[in-house]
């Protein structure tokens, strides 16, 4: 699954960054690739195992690093979390 690099999220200090940027971040760990923030400096993103995107999407937590799966495939990542209100 390729990054997209044209897609912009506000960052801490008002930094605007790209995806690519993000995931060559030293704090994204290695196996993740970080798709959408979660608006407190953690990320939602796949899995990425023998260079190839999971359809499983999981949870970063900044903090510590780890990741936490989520049960949900892409698709039903967006329901939940991309069409819910605000």
């Amino acid at each position: 699954m390729p990054v997209p690099g044209s897609v912009g999220c506000r960052l801490t200090r008002g930094a605007e960054e790209d995806l690519i940027t993000i995931n060559q971040s030293s704090f994204i760990p290695e196996g993740f690739l970080a798709v959408a923030p979660v608006g407190t400096g953690d990320w939602w993103g796949f899995p990425v195992r023998e260079g190839v995107c999971t359809d499983t999407m999981v949870f970063l937590d900044h903090g510590d690093g780890m990741t936490e799966e989520l049960g949900l495939d892409f698709l039903e990542f967006l329901v939940r979390e991309g069409l819910r209100a605000s």
